[in-house]
């Protein structure tokens, strides 16, 4: 029994040691998995720097694989820290360029340039719902062209003034008017030229502009036809043609060809806003006087040379203000 007993025990000694040897093996294996595990975490992030894999077969050569990718490793780290610095940067900065000019800071130098535009250029004039304000005065008391709203209010004053009493005769049409006929529809063209009332004008009168070049188209139905005034050597004979050819069905004027008419020619450009003034005051007067247009208008240079006096005159005489004005030479008729 004794012996038996002792084969026992040297038979549970023997299985505890297996057994302790197994377990010593199984956290060897574990830990060794660990590390491999470790090792390959640590040369993927090594790739990703730029180095290969190691070699275990020289330790030399691993070391200075190791330190040679190490070193590369990290310039291109800094290099990448760096290029993310510049990266975030410029982000940044992109997001506070963005930020800002979603920051409003008022008008920008075009609206503030035409608020001190309308600040600085009161109204020297109101005229039939017309206005005329300072910058026109000083067109006409300096050698400059006149602009739209000259022609605009002489016209209106030609309409409901001077040649009031013959209104259902003669129809004076204005520059934006004209713009319309140029560029309307046919169809909204047919609606405001009945409502002009066009259709029964014996003459009517349009005054042209092109970059800063005025001329006159006029039709007159009692001899049937339509007559261009140029001042400056037919410069606006192409775009004369052109609004005639598109409105002349459409005024019940067909049959009436354009002309060319004659005139008195300008000498400076910034004449022909006046030689324009003048050639329809002196075209109206012809044309009721004789009941028909003529090809030649006899303007003379004295009676373009004082328009723009006659203008301030009568802009002075229609309650204006013209302050700063000088007086020029004698003024033809208002």
């Amino acid at each position: 029994m004794s012996g038996i007993c002792n084969s026992i025990r040297v038979f549970k000694g023997t299985a505890k040691m297996a057994k302790s040897t197994k377990s010593t093996k199984s956290t060897e294996s574990t830990a060794a998995s660990q590390s491999n595990l470790n090792v390959n975490k640590l040369e993927r992030n090594a790739g990703a720097y730029g180095d290969g894999p190691h070699n275990n077969n020289n330790n030399n050569n691993n070391s200075k694989s190791k330190s040679k990718g190490k070193g590369k490793g990290q310039d291109k780290a800094s290099t990448n820290k760096s290029s993310n610095k510049s990266k975030s940067s410029l982000s940044s900065s992109k997001s506070s360029k963005s930020s800002n000019s979603r920051i409003s800071y008022g008008p920008n130098r075009a609206e503030i340039s035409n608020i001190n535009n309308i600040q600085n250029d009161p109204v020297a004039l109101h005229f039939q719902e017309r206005v005329l304000r300072t910058s026109d005065i000083r067109q006409l008391q300096g050698p400059y062209p006149l602009g739209e709203r000259l022609v605009t209010f002489y016209y209106a004053y030609l309409q409901f003034r001077r040649f009031k009493t013959v209104a259902s005769e003669v129809a004076f049409l204005s520059p934006t008017t004209v713009q319309c006929l140029r560029n309307m529809e046919p169809r909204l063209l047919r609606t405001m030229i009945r409502e002009l009332d066009l259709e029964s004008k014996n003459f009517i009168l349009m005054p042209l502009i092109r970059k800063g070049h005025w001329s006159l188209l006029m039709l007159s139905r009692p001899d049937r036809k339509c007559v261009h005034y140029d001042s400056r050597d037919h410069y606006n004979d192409e775009l004369a043609r052109q609004l005639w050819d598109r409105v002349r069905v459409l005024l019940g004027a067909d049959q009436s060809p354009l002309v060319v008419g004659r005139c008195l020619q300008q000498r400076y450009e910034y004449e022909a806003g006046c030689h324009m003034m003048c050639m329809t005051n002196f075209a109206v007067d012809y044309c009721l006087r004789c009941g028909y247009a003529s090809c030649s208008l006899l303007v003379s240079e004295d009676q373009v040379g004082s328009m723009r006096t006659t203008l301030l005159q009568l802009i002075q005489s229609l309650g204006g203000n013209v302050s700063g004005s000088t007086s020029g030479s004698s003024s033809s008729s208002i």
